[in-house]
């Protein structure tokens, strides 16, 4: 709402990596069995398959609406399930954001992106635009390159929430890919670990302009986590706000997760239930 007050409806939304909308659960809730990947039903209990709103249909949900929201995808049928329901939810959720999807490589779409975000034709003339856009990154691919976060950076009125794959970091190491992810030119350069792997990509971060940089870690119950990067100009208003996220989200476990998967299913009552 603050920024809506200081620089009125243009507030953009960029979902990177979008998908198709949805995130498929991996495991059965009910008997925690891995689910067929080509299943919408438990082999074992036959118990539904379970899918859980993306970033894009999240952003959809922000009141004020984003002016626009930009969704960015490898392929084109995944963008066309994800236009679907975008325009199934937009009138029954009251959204008045324009919604506009690329298909193709987000590091070569970022360039129209932002010079649509950047720039207004007005009266035949072309003026860069006050502005303000949020940008999703779901890096768990090492899919954007340090360019394309570069780009982004350049913008003082932009703020970045990147999903860096911590645990599975090593899977990719010394390869050409992480090498384009990081912005090195020899495989030396490369971090050895995911940790030392997040704190050198914060890093990075921090030295393009002044900016305020945080992790909020993920964890599971096994050894499969991953990193939030929230970033944004320095000393941001909201930090008491993203301590207490951080706080939240890393007092919870996957069990809790479950947990309330169960409830919203009904397969287990909450206490109130029984008083």
């Amino acid at each position: 709402n603050s920024l809506s007050r200081i620089i009125g409806d243009n507030v953009f939304l960029i979902d990177l990596l979008s998908n198709s909308g949805v995130n498929r659960i991996g495991k059965c809730g009910k008997c925690d069995k891995e689910y067929e990947p080509d299943s919408d039903r438990c082999r074992k209990c036959d118990y539904p398959v379970k899918f859980i709103h993306g970033s894009t249909l999240i952003g959809m949900t922000s009141r004020p609406s984003f002016k626009k929201i930009y969704a960015v995808d490898l392929d084109r049928n995944n963008l066309s399930a994800l236009s679907a329901r975008v325009d199934f939810l937009k009138p029954r959720i009251g959204c008045t954001s324009d919604f506009v999807t690329y298909t193709g490589d987000c590091n070569v779409r970022i360039d129209d992106i932002l010079n649509d975000i950047r720039w207004i034709e007005e009266g035949g003339t072309r003026r860069k635009r006050n502005c303000h856009y949020l940008a999703l990154v779901d890096n768990k691919g090492l899919d954007a390159n340090w360019e394309t976060i570069r780009k982004m950076l350049d913008d003082v009125y932009c703020d970045l929430i990147i999903n860096f794959p911590t645990s599975s970091y090593n899977r990719n190491y010394q390869s050409a890919k992480a090498q384009r992810f990081f912005g090195v030119s020899r495989f030396e350069e490369l971090p050895d670990t995911g940790q030392s792997a997040v704190a050198f990509y914060m890093e990075k971060i921090r030295r393009v302009g002044e900016r305020y940089v945080e992790t909020v870690s993920v964890r599971t119950d096994i050894s499969y986590h991953y990193d939030l990067i929230f970033v944004t100009k320095s000393n941001p208003g909201f930090k008491p706000y993203l301590d207490s996220l951080k706080t939240i989200v890393q007092r919870y476990s996957a069990n809790d997760v479950r947990t309330a998967f169960d409830l919203i299913d009904g397969r287990v009552r909450p206490i109130a239930y029984f008083t």
